[in-house]
């Protein structure tokens, strides 16, 4: 995504699931995304919305058919939960590491309970990122992920003080993937009315 002369890279992703997370962390490797945004809980009213893909525990490593992924530190926040983690390639040993950043006030079909909050986590997101595309994902990848993707680039126009075209943005999304950010009150509801109107907070 442009803002200004700068190029904005990200990989909207759906939620990994069992049969998918192998597929999901070979991505993050080959990209070597050193982010992962995600926007859902594991389950949301009843359903399974994402599979649990990481490491849960310090001294337990997860397995995947290519890569051993270790918890090397975590930091759960009130409203967001920050783990590195250390990916370990089985066959060649060479080591990646990855911020998962998990945003936990974004309920399904609604909207975050705090637009500081978001504004904030995305500040960290920013902060913390150094090379590759940011992963974001939702359930779908296609709703939260977007308007996540969206709000950033916002954010990254207003910082630069830049004017804000919110339906080119979305429609430069949608060219890129089918779908993103799902309906009309979906990007009025989302992508303008979260943005505080004191722009101390983006400072």
């Amino acid at each position: 995504m442009k803002v200004g002369t700068e190029e904005l890279f990200y990989i909207s992703a759906q939620g990994p699931l069992p049969g998918t997370q192998d597929n999901f962390w070979q991505m993050v490797w080959e990209n070597k995304s050193d982010v992962i945004a995600m926007m859902t809980q594991e389950v949301e009213r009843g359903r399974v919305k994402c599979h649990k893909y990481w490491p849960e525990k310090l001294d337990i490593p997860k397995e995947t058919s290519r890569y051993q992924l270790h918890l090397d530190n975590y930091q759960m926040l009130g409203y967001f939960h920050i783990k590195v983690i250390k990916m370990v390639e089985k066959e060649s040993g060479d080591v990646h590491f990855v911020k998962h950043l998990k945003f936990t006030t974004w309920p399904d079909h609604g909207t975050p309970h705090s637009s500081e909050q978001l504004v904030r986590f995305m500040r960290y997101m920013r902060a913390v990122h150094a090379k590759g595309p940011i992963v974001v994902h939702c359930s779908a990848g296609i709703g939260r992920a977007g308007v996540l993707i969206c709000t950033d680039v916002i954010l990254s126009l207003i910082e630069k003080d830049l004017s804000i075209n919110v339906s080119g943005i979305v429609k430069e999304m949608r060219l890129q993937r089918h779908g993103m950010i799902q309906t009309k009150v979906s990007i009025s509801g989302h992508s303008v009315e979260i943005l505080p109107s004191d722009k101390s907070i983006y400072q």
